[in-house]
């Protein structure tokens, strides 16, 4: 019933388990801004915190980038 939507998936890269990955660093940045505005941390830690999770973030968007890349563009040509 879903096969046409299952051809439009790629093959190859774990889209999803990146996006998971990407999800679940924002929300750890997320519980220290949080922290941080209920003021029951440290502010040094909290930033810390925060800072290292969107570092992790934004390696895991270059990692959807460089494979979307890989995966989409290169059999378009």
């Amino acid at each position: 019933m879903l096969g046409w939507f299952q051809r439009l998936l790629p093959k190859t890269g774990d889209f999803f388990g990146m996006f998971e990955a990407h999800a679940a660093m924002l929300t750890a940045a997320a519980d220290a801004l949080q922290q941080l505005a209920a003021d029951g941390g440290s502010t040094e830690k909290c930033l810390r915190t925060i800072q290292d999770r969107e570092h992790v973030a934004d390696d895991a968007i270059r990692d959807v980038m460089t494979t979307d890349g890989k995966t989409f563009r290169s059999s378009a040509s």
